[in-house]
């Protein structure tokens, strides 16, 4: 799977696929997290199989590219991912 190049959370756009360390495709990126003063990342909103869910960007989120992040859990694990605001 050829994901392009690695980008920014800055560059990464809404819509864009996220995939499990398994490669499965979990969802779409729905909204990155970040503090803008602080230029730190927080993490990511997925929008996952009918359900968001937030990827904790110091533990979960493992890689960006230009055409897709992928995470440091599995499809299973990403399925027990909290809901956002439910960290």
């Amino acid at each position: 799977m050829d994901l392009g190049d690695p980008v920014s959370y800055l560059a990464l756009e809404e819509g864009t696929p996220v995939f499990a360390s398994d490669g499965r495709e979990i969802g779409r990126v729905r909204q990155v997290i970040f503090d803008a003063d602080a230029d730190i990342f927080e993490g990511l909103v997925v929008d996952a199989e009918g359900d968001r869910r937030f990827a904790d960007g110091d533990d979960i989120v493992l890689a960006m590219h230009e055409r897709g992040v992928v995470l440091a859990v599995d499809s299973a694990g990403a399925r027990g991912l909290p809901t956002p605001g439910g960290r």
